[in-house]
């Protein structure tokens, strides 16, 4: 993005792999406080580099280390007792302490049971260590060495006296020695050191600051009531950006938050206010699903989950009260000490009688519009010379106006002093108060036609939309989308943001949708784009379109709902007849009677939903189509005697249920996204779709019925996404054979064959698979072939029982994988370890079938040095039968040794028993911030990441060899029964397993 771009131009920031590098003596707290604070760190989110206890040191800090200390942003040093008697620690001091002088690098020192005082002048545990170290260039001979060392250890103490002397944390100050308390304290701390964003924010937030602080003191308040907060003022001049910049800034202080964008825009659309609702619910339960299918079930399950905890929510361009109503309801819904922000144009948006505080945004002072727009046209906060008096006059001209500075400055920069000219020449003839006007010249200075035609497309048609898509229809309409946008970008009349979608400000949409209309005022048939319903009806019910249209869209199921009629409108083909230069045709709940045969031909882009007729008309030239959306239709057979449709890449026929068999895919042989979904009386997929080697995804949900898979199916060699999530009644024996058919499910049964296993293995470049809602008893082991799978989903697979080796890729953390399984489901596969340790360490969530709610992100199974390990309800052990067993903290015990027979693995239980009325000590030292949620509050469950319950200690005494492993569970629901810590050793532990 330019901005972004713009920011790099004037300091560069290098790549980071981790938030957080954690120096520690490994000895003195790896398993007890420095495990806790890691994981802390990562519940956080904070991705955080550990050394493994296994990596081999040299008389110099490894160098892997130096590396992963050099890519983090930042480093907590934790400072034990007998940390300075390790000259690796002490090294790595140093390394940090040089990292910091020439780079951004931000170091937190953590007093964990030494004071500062004892590190910045060496005493106590510290002198006694400086003595040894000292006593080593006292004896050394060589005087060379012996002046080595001498250094060495001055460079040492110089750092440590360096490093106590900045802001740190001390366990007994700052937290009374209560661990828990400390480490959640060091967790924001050093999240507010890194300033962590979750929204993008301008770069350049001259004149802003001020307005933020207001807020943020506004946000601080500890009030038990519901602050209401609107910020308001004209287009343009910074709501969206103050809004963004202090939810950045406190979303962490919160239980829960969500910033609900452009809610205005939204919630025009189809189904746009449930959109808005099912996203405030994911964001405010962290991830978790809920199925929302009306505004009024929405506000019920809003009203049902708002109250539990304390949340920021953020409504960003909210104008009208009944919209902000229908998207949050009362006020009286949310839990005490939450805190909700509107941004808007209107701020009587409120009902008088209602507390609320206002903010009103101002327009930028002389000075700072002066700054900001030397920031976009020159990279820096002044004019150059020869441009200082130009500048002046732009910035006064731009009225203080953000929007207006920051494009105008994009679009001058770099411009001969005869284009800035004319643009003041343009600008004095415009008056102060025509905002569109001044915002018009960035549109007018865009370098051809191209580009402008290009922006008018994405501002009136495809603002919101996934760019991927843009691109493909916009390349199909024959503009050069990927440099227009890039430009666009450069120009700040564009954006991408996160979720990858086209963004443009409001009032940039406004201009655009102005000078479309400004083709012709009154006579819409001779506009190029026609988006709104209204016009579009009127032009074919009144037949008046001409070759002048390019696109038009028609939603009669959203008019007749803004004017309160149900009925399906019918027109006739031939009101399309003059429009030949349609590109982009959309439509919904439109009858249309009458042949195709004067239809427009170049159509790109046709969306017709609910689309009345039994299969398109053979008259229909389609040739030029890239995108055929068809969804919600009454289609029967797709298409008969349709000529080749060598550009058509995405064909949409979901929810078809009259569909009962795939159309012939031999005519469209580039197409790259195939959906199926909820085509319920779908029964057979054409064997020609194995014909389609660049199809990349393929959505077949919900077709309950379909029964088989052609066997040409595993030659889609491109496939990245397969969804057969529902497809319950696959079975390959429906074809007489268990070849190559529906490979994929076999109900009840192993799958195993070669032949099935290169069917699925074929499929190399798949990435997301979702099998759920299938009555599968085990997932192929072909699976395993799948080395670029990301995401594996069986979801309420109620009858799986055996998960085979997964994919390696599912082994390597930092991408991210995911694993959705139904929590019956873990109940039976977790009996047997064995078949579980191919699962590694990935992220796994959990669902109920019944309920159909998904829960995020509850690690059940551990994998750490070949070691896996997992918590389960002792009830779920009735039958465990042990070898040796013993009650308290210690059990030896010989292993036989079999002269022709090898142990293979070693199961270790720990059983924890429920206490009574009272927690043991051990839950109560390590989870103090219970009692303060009270033992069955869920929020405290959901809050907290790791618990540890102590360690095993493993010795093969003959053999003197020792491993370690602590057992570690992830969000317990309920401490009141018997829990078994059960772990498989396995991997890398023959030694310490096998008999002598």
């Amino acid at each position: 993005m330019a901005i972004a771009r713009d920011q790099e131009a004037l300091s560069f920031t290098p790549r980071y792999n981790s938030h957080v590098f954690l120096s520690f003596r490994g000895e003195d707290t790896r398993k007890t406080f420095t495990d806790h604070l890691y994981a802390a760190l990562s519940s956080a989110g904070l991705r955080t580099f550990i050394d493994d206890e296994g990596i081999e040191r040299c008389e110099n800090v490894n160098s892997e280390l130096e590396k992963a200390m050099k890519t983090a942003r930042s480093s907590i040093i934790v400072f034990s007792k007998d940390y300075a008697s390790s000259r690796w620690c002490l090294d790595e001091l140093v390394m940090i302490l040089e990292h910091k002088r020439t780079s951004g690098h931000v170091i937190l020192p953590v007093f964990y049971d030494v004071v500062p005082s004892q590190v910045r002048h060496q005493t106590g545990s510290f002198a006694e260590a400086f003595g040894r170290h000292e006593e080593l260039f006292r004896i050394e001979i060589n005087e060379r060495k012996r002046e080595y060392l001498r250094n060495k250890v001055e460079g040492w103490r110089k750092a440590l006296r360096e490093v106590s002397n900045l802001a740190g944390m001390d366990l007994q100050n700052d937290a009374n020695g209560d661990e828990a308390k400390f480490i959640h304290k060091i967790v924001r701390v050093i999240g507010a050191k890194l300033n962590r964003k979750v929204l993008h924010v301008a770069p350049y937030m001259i004149g802003m600051e001020y307005r933020v602080r207001d807020i943020n003191s506004w946000l601080w308040n500890t009030s038990a009531n519901v602050g209401i907060a609107v910020i308001c003022g004209m287009g343009g001049i910074g709501k969206t950006t103050i809004a963004k910049e202090i939810y950045n800034s406190n979303f962490e202080i919160f239980e829960g938050s969500s910033f609900l964008a452009s809610i205005r825009e939204i919630s025009e659309r189809p189904n746009g206010l449930v959109r808005l609702q099912r996203q405030l619910l994911s964001d405010i339960l962290k991830g978790k699903e809920k199925h929302i299918n009306s505004v009024d079930e929405g506000i019920v399950k809003i009203k049902e989950y708002i109250g539990c905890k304390r949340v920021l929510v953020v409504l960003d361009d909210v104008d009208s009260r009944d919209l902000f109503d229908k998207t949050i309801g009362m006020r009286h819904w949310f839990h005490p000490g939450s805190k909700i922000v509107l941004t808007t144009r209107n701020k009587h948006l409120l009902k008088a009688h209602e507390v609320c505080r206002i903010f009103e945004v101002e327009k930028l002072r002389e000075w700072e519009s002066l700054a900001l727009f030397s920031w976009h046209a020159f990279k820096q906060d002044h004019p150059v010379e020869g441009y200082v008096e130009q500048s002046k006059e732009v910035a006064r001209r731009c009225g203080g106006l953000p929007l207006a500075l920051e494009i105008l400055g994009s679009s001058l920069s770099g411009k001969t002093l005869d284009i800035w000219e004319s643009v003041l020449q343009k600008l004095a003839s415009i008056p102060d108060s025509q905002i569109m006007g001044k915002l018009r010249i960035s549109y007018d200075s865009l370098q051809d036609d191209h580009t402008r035609r290009l922006f008018l497309y994405i501002a009136c048609l495809f603002f919101g939309e996934d760019k991927d898509f843009s691109i493909k229809i916009l390349d199909g309409c024959k503009f050069h989308t990927i440099v227009g946008i890039d430009n666009l970008i450069d120009r700040c009349l564009l954006t991408i943001n996160g979720c990858n979608k086209l963004m443009i400000h409001q009032l940039l949409q406004d201009m655009a949708r102005e000078i479309v209309c400004q083709e012709s005022p009154k006579e819409p048939g001779k506009r190029s784009l026609l988006w709104d319903h209204e016009n579009s009806l009127c032009v074919l019910t009144e037949k008046t379109g001409t070759e002048r249209v390019e696109a038009l869209y028609l939603d009669m199921h959203l008019l007749n709902n803004s004017i309160g009629k149900s009925d399906q409108i019918e027109l006739k083909t031939e009101a399309f007849a003059r429009m030949q230069n349609l590109r982009l045709l959309q439509l919904n709940a439109i009858k249309i009677k009458g042949g195709f045969k004067d239809f427009p031909k170049r159509l790109t882009l046709l969306s017709w939903h609910r689309f009345s007729l039994k299969s398109i008309p053979s008259d229909f030239l389609m040739e030029s189509m890239v995108a055929l959306d068809l969804s919600h239709s009454k289609l029967e057979h797709v298409w008969k005697g349709t000529k080749l449709l060598k550009s058509l890449k995405i064909l949409n026929l979901s929810h078809c249920h009259g569909l009962t068999n795939s159309p012939n895919f031999t005519i469209c042989p580039n197409l790259e996204d195939l959906i199926l979904e909820d085509c319920i009386h779908l029964v057979k997929v054409h064997e020609s779709i194995g014909e389609l080697k660049k199809l990349v995804s393929l959505n077949l949900e919900g077709c309950k019925n379909l029964k088989k898979l052609p066997s040409e199916f595993h030659y889609l060699t491109s496939l990245r996404t397969l969804n057969m999530s529902g497809c319950s009644k696959l079975d390959p024996s429906t074809d007489g054979s268990t070849t190559r058919g529906s490979w994929l499910f076999k109900p009840l049964c192993n799958v195993s064959s070669d032949d099935l296993a290169r069917s699925l293995g074929s499929l190399f470049l798949l990435q997301d698979l979702n099998l759920s809602m299938n009555p599968i008893s085990s997932v192929p082991e072909s699976i395993k072939y799948l080395t670029m799978l990301k995401s594996l989903k069986l979801d309420s697979c109620e009858r799986l029982q055996l998960l085979p080796e997964l994919p390696n890729s599912f082994n390597h953390v930092e991408r991210r994988k995911l694993l959705i399984i139904a929590d019956d489901i873990i109940k039976n596969l977790a009996l047997d370890l064995v078949e579980l340790e191919s699962m590694g360490i990935f992220a796994l969530k959990f669902s109920n079938y019944m309920t159909r709610v998904i829960s995020n992100g509850q690690v059940q199974v551990l994998y750490e040095c070949g070691i896996y390990s997992k918590f389960l309800p002792r009830s779920w052990f009735r039958d465990l039968c042990c070898d040796f067993k013993r009650t308290g903290s210690g059990l030896s015990f010989n292993v036989p040794s079999h002269t022709n027979h090898k142990i293979q693995a070693l199961n270790v239980y720990i059983l924890y028993a429920y206490a009574g009325d009272k927690d043991p000590a051990y839950l109560k030292s390590l989870l103090p911030e219970r009692e303060r949620f009270g033992k069955t509050n869920e929020s405290f469950y959901g809050s907290q990441d790791f618990f540890f319950f102590g360690f095993v200690k493993i010795a093969n005494m003959s053999k003197e060899l020792i491993w370690r492993e602590g057992a570690t569970c992830k969000c317990v629901p309920d401490f009141e029964q018997d829990w078994l810590w059960s772990s498989h050793w396995k991997s890398g532990h023959r030694d310490i397993i096998e008999g002598g």
